[in-house]
């Protein structure tokens, strides 16, 4: 696992993807707001301009969000992940959410790719400097 899309590149996303990027990941990154890409490309960040981009060759696609309704819409709504995340992706729903979104998410997602539940504890300034927690739920398969 090498190629990573991160989706949602605010303060908490560039924090994560300028850690992945330190640790030679490859990381394609996209928002929304493109000005939130500006940056990390001098760190090696692709800038995608959708989501299928973000998603396209990714070993695994982390979802980084500030809320229920921008996850939901990222993974199932138009031109989403259910539509163009690869079979052997797994994503890597990292936002703070509800339980029962979480289980629509992965309903979604079930015959389409992997689905882990990751959010994380901690500030953008913590997973600067790597002391965050991620708390990981899911399928064992997606975990391994």
């Amino acid at each position: 696992m090498r190629r990573i899309g991160v989706i949602g590149v605010g303060l908490l996303g560039s924090a994560v993807a300028s850690r992945l990027l330190q640790r030679d990941f490859e990381v394609t990154g996209y928002d929304t707001r493109p000005e939130q890409l500006k940056g990390l490309d001098v760190l090696g960040l692709c800038a995608a301009t959708s989501i299928a981009e973000a998603a396209a060759g990714a070993d695994v696609v982390l979802t980084i969000l500030p809320s229920l309704e921008s996850v939901e819409t990222v993974v199932s709504g138009p031109g989403g992940l259910v539509e163009s995340a690869a079979p052997h992706t797994i994503v890597m729903q990292m936002s703070t959410i509800s339980p029962a979104l979480t289980q629509r998410l992965h309903q979604a997602l079930v015959g389409t790719c992997g689905f882990l539940d990751t959010p994380i504890s901690g500030t953008s300034a913590m997973v600067a400097c790597g002391d965050c927690t991620l708390l990981v739920g899911g399928e064992l398969s997606a975990v391994q």
